[in-house]
């Protein structure tokens, strides 16, 4: 009896002891919301004040060190939310989640997401001398400030993520995510396909009022088999459904005229359809200085609100319900399996990851 009150002893020990080193690391890992940093590369001091929300007021006395002080709070708050959506657009994701995200990376570099945002990265640094270009560099800035000197995310410690710098190209490959899930064609192009191919035109037609054959921009080709089609249906649905980054499904905007509102004024509402997420996709902010005052929405890793308003202007996002995706199925030379041709013979780009 003596000896088992003595072994409970010891197993209640260790897991006190268990417990105190968990949460010395979770509380050591919490953001800081009060007193004093030295920020590297600010020019003039900041005052950031947080409100009951937790939402972040940053004060500066100019726009570099506003964009400056953003990346910080943004990052010491959402940091793993970055490294999840940049890791998506590029790619990833298996990484630091293991080989069930496989088939999603190699999903993400296929459409070319990454080969877009290195072309985009050469403009936005072509541009250099621009203040918008000032302003996005500060933010990262302020984002490998907070990776070099912060306390390190659990998430970090937990899947062993080596620390890297964000760079301008991670910002696109987070904007190249974003343009993906507001492509409805990828879920809706096959099915619209197999309806076509399934149930004929006629039916179509009901189902898609606006949709008037012949009226297409790209001249629409045999219908292909039905087992390449539903593959990517399949397939696209698996991906998305496999992400552990939200969603962002579409939007909706109003505005109304001066001439219908109370005030006189115009009036604007903006609707966001994003996924559910913990955290939330989109991050709250407050950024101040001389002329400028701008509360705002942001996407993890992006340094420009998307939807938010100045003291005289509102913002706001919503997708262009245009056919954004058109797919082509390619016949493969039968002499080299990486070679797709007929009219225009091209060979596959094979990439090693």
């Amino acid at each position: 009896m003596k000896l088992l009150k003595r072994i409970l002893k010891i197993l209640a020990a260790i897991v006190v002891l268990i417990a105190i080193i968990v949460g010395g690391i979770i509380y050591s890992s919490k953001p800081k919301y009060s007193g004093e940093i030295t920020l590297e590369g600010a020019l003039e001091e900041v005052e950031v004040i947080y409100d009951e929300f937790g939402v972040p007021h940053i004060y500066a006395k100019n726009e570099h060190d506003a964009y400056l002080t953003l990346g910080y709070v943004h990052a010491q708050d959402r940091l793993f939310q970055m490294e999840i959506m940049r890791r998506v657009g590029g790619g990833r994701l298996a990484e630091i989640l293991g080989p069930n995200l496989i088939e999603t990376d190699k999903f993400f570099k296929t459409i070319g997401i990454e080969d877009a945002a290195d072309e985009s990265v050469e403009m936005f640094m072509e541009n250099w001398d621009k203040p918008w270009h000032h302003s996005a560099m500060a933010y990262l800035d302020g984002i490998n400030h907070f990776l070099k000197n912060g306390p390190t995310p659990l998430e970090y410690t937990l899947l062993g993520i080596q620390k890297e710098d964000f760079t301008p190209k991670d910002v696109y490959l987070i904007i190249g995510y974003m343009s993906f899930s507001f492509a409805q064609g990828f879920r809706t192009d096959p099915m619209m396909t197999k309806i076509y191919r399934d149930l004929g035109p006629e039916y179509l037609n009901d189902l898609v009022p606006h949709w008037v054959p012949g009226d297409e921009m790209i001249q629409n080709y045999k219908v292909p088999d039905s087992s390449i089609t539903d593959v990517i249906a399949i397939k696209t649905i698996e991906i998305i459904d496999n992400l552990p980054a939200p969603v962002l499904i579409g939007s909706n905007s109003w505005v109304l005229s001066g001439n219908k509102t109370k005030s006189g004024k115009v009036m604007f509402a903006n609707d966001t359809h994003i996924g559910y997420a913990q955290p939330s996709i989109w991050y709250e902010a407050h950024i101040e200085y001389p002329g400028f005052s701008y509360y705002a929405n942001h996407l993890a890793g992006f340094p420009n609100g998307l939807v938010g308003h100045t003291r005289t202007a509102s913002i706001g996002l919503t997708m262009f319900e245009n056919d954004d995706v058109d797919f082509f199925v390619e016949k493969v030379n039968p002499d080299d399996p990486n070679q797709v041709w007929e009219e225009l013979p091209a060979s596959f780009r094979i990439q090693q990851p």
